[in-house]
């Protein structure tokens, strides 16, 4: 699926849903708990979705620290075994490296938007 707004050429902005994928259950393998919509190629925004009374199997990225806006739902994120409250309007930032998932309240959906910041690594011989 592609969904664009704005012409490309013209400054105004441009965003490409590339893909939708299924985000994995911690508590019951191969059944998802949510999705994400990639919305650019490098995968470096997402549209995420969780469902409600759901665990978001635990992952680490070593190469870029990761920014979560709740815009609806509540729940937990876990971030190195520390679980830290969340709901609408929450900005979370995981550092490169950190083990994280999330836990869905009963209440109802957890939606957020997902950003990565990729880390440069230093070229050697410099």
């Amino acid at each position: 699926m592609a969904v664009s707004s704005g012409a490309p050429g013209r400054g105004n902005a441009r965003a490409v849903i590339v893909a939708e994928r299924a985000i994995r259950a911690g508590q019951k393998p191969g059944r998802p708990s949510g999705t994400a919509r990639v919305a650019v190629d490098q995968e470096d925004v997402a549209q995420l979705r969780f469902a409600a009374a759901s665990k978001v199997a635990e992952e680490t990225h070593a190469a870029a620290a990761e920014y979560v806006y709740v815009t609806a739902g509540e729940g937990e994120v876990v971030v190195d075994g520390d679980r830290y409250p969340v709901a609408r309007a929450t900005a979370v930032y995981i550092p490169p490296g950190a083990r994280h998932g999330f836990v869905v309240a009963s209440g109802g959906d957890l939606e957020a938007i997902q950003f990565f910041a990729r880390t440069r690594q230093k070229e050697s011989g410099r």
